[in-house]
C-alpha cells in the first residue's frame, strides 16, 4: 500500500483483526477504489461482496463463476419476495406466476414465505418483477421484503453444487 503500485493483491486481508482495525482496512480499501486495482481473495464472502465491483469462484482450483458483482449474482435475473406469512406451493398465484412471459422459473422456497422468480431475460426483470408484486398483492399476500439477485455465499454454494 505504500509503494504506490497500480495492482494490489490483499489475501484475507482482515481476518484476524480486531472490528475497528477491520472497519478502518476496509474503509482504505474503498478508498483506493478508483485509484488502483485491488485483487483480493478472501473466505468471507460478504466482504467481498461489499468491497468488489468483479468477482470469481474458485471451486477446487477451477474458476467457475467470473463477472461484474451483478452477473455473478444474478442481481439482473433473479427476484426473491419475502412474504409475511407462509403459502401453499399449490396456491393459485404460485400457478399463476408460474405461467408469467418472461418467467423462468418460480420456486416456493422450504420456509413458505419466500418466493424466488427467476426472469428469461435481464430486460424484462423489472416489468416481471412489478407483474410479480402485483398477483401477491392482489391475492392478499403481504410482502415483508423484496431482493434482486441472491447473497454472493447463497451463489457460490449454488455454483459448486455444495449446499
Amino acid at each position: 500500500l505504500v509503494g504506490g503500485d497500480e495492482v494490489i493483491v490483499l489475501d484475507e486481508p482482515t481476518s484476524g483483526l480486531d472490528p475497528r482495525t477491520a472497519l478502518e482496512l476496509r474503509s482504505l480499501i474503498e478508498t483506493l477504489h478508483g485509484d488502483r486495482t485491488i485483487v483480493l481473495s478472501s473466505h468471507d464472502l460478504s466482504e467481498v461482496e461489499s468491497l468488489c465491483t468483479h468477482a470469481g469462484i474458485l471451486d477446487r482450483g477451477v474458476l467457475v463463476e467470473v463477472g461484474t458483482m451483478d452477473e455473478v449474482k444474478g442481481t439482473g435475473q433473479r427476484l426473491s419476495v419475502v412474504l409475511a406469512q407462509a403459502i401453499s406451493p399449490d396456491d393459485p398465484v404460485i400457478t399463476g406466476l408460474r405461467a408469467g412471459a418472461g418467467v423462468r422459473r418460480v420456486a416456493l422456497e422450504a420456509d413458505g414465505v419466500t418466493v424466488t422468480v427467476e426472469v428469461r431475460h435481464a430486460d424484462r426483470v423489472d416489468a416481471v418483477s412489478n407483474e410479480v408484486l402485483q398477483a401477491l398483492l392482489a391475492a392478499g399476500h403481504a410482502v415483508r421484503g423484496v431482493e434482486r439477485g441472491q447473497r454472493l455465499a447463497d451463489r457460490f454454494m449454488e455454483t459448486t453444487g455444495r449446499r
